[in-house]
């Protein structure tokens, strides 16, 4: 579905835990507080975050729109000389924060122009209008972050496989 946030699959692999996960150090910058020092860095690393014993937090490393920027949640397990990696995607604070409020925003408005017709027979153009800045505002937060959940998608996958 096309606002399904939350994305989950997972990756089947022949490496062991500790080849993933040393992968996955050698492809992050490590995460800072504030991504103005990997801006400045110029860093040719796709992801930022942290690693921990079985798990990762990473963030792509993109230098447009950071409402974009997908949280990459992977875990780690091992079982009969298989690893297999969950990983997850979700929006990043941000992103929902302003999701939240243009959707708070956009239900507000939709009632009162509903109003606005039903009781003083305003013109429905006001409707059409708020419909199509809704279609545009959702395109410009969703398109950039599916394409990016699938570029680090890609990424991932080609450097956990075999």
């Amino acid at each position: 579905m096309f606002f399904n946030f939350i994305k989950e699959y997972s990756i089947k692999t022949s490496r062991t835990k500790e080849q993933i996960l040393n992968i996955i150090h050698n492809n992050i910058e490590p995460s800072y507080p504030s991504l103005l020092y990997v801006f400045k860095s110029g860093t040719k690393k796709p992801f930022s975050g942290n690693i921990s014993e079985d798990s990762f937090k990473i963030t792509p490393i993109i230098f447009y729109n950071l409402g974009a920027r997908p949280v990459i949640k992977g875990k780690i397990m091992t079982q009969n000389n298989n690893t297999t990696v969950t990983i997850k995607y979700r929006p990043n604070l941000i992103h929902l924060i302003f999701l939240l409020l243009i959707t708070v925003i956009s239900i507000t408005t939709f009632i009162l122009i509903i109003y606005d017709i039903i009781y003083y027979r305003s013109r429905v153009i006001n409707l059409l209008l708020l419909i199509g800045f809704l279609g545009i505002t959702f395109a410009i937060q969703f398109i950039p972050y599916r394409h990016e959940i699938n570029k680090a998608k890609n990424l991932l996958y080609n450097l956990l496989v075999d």
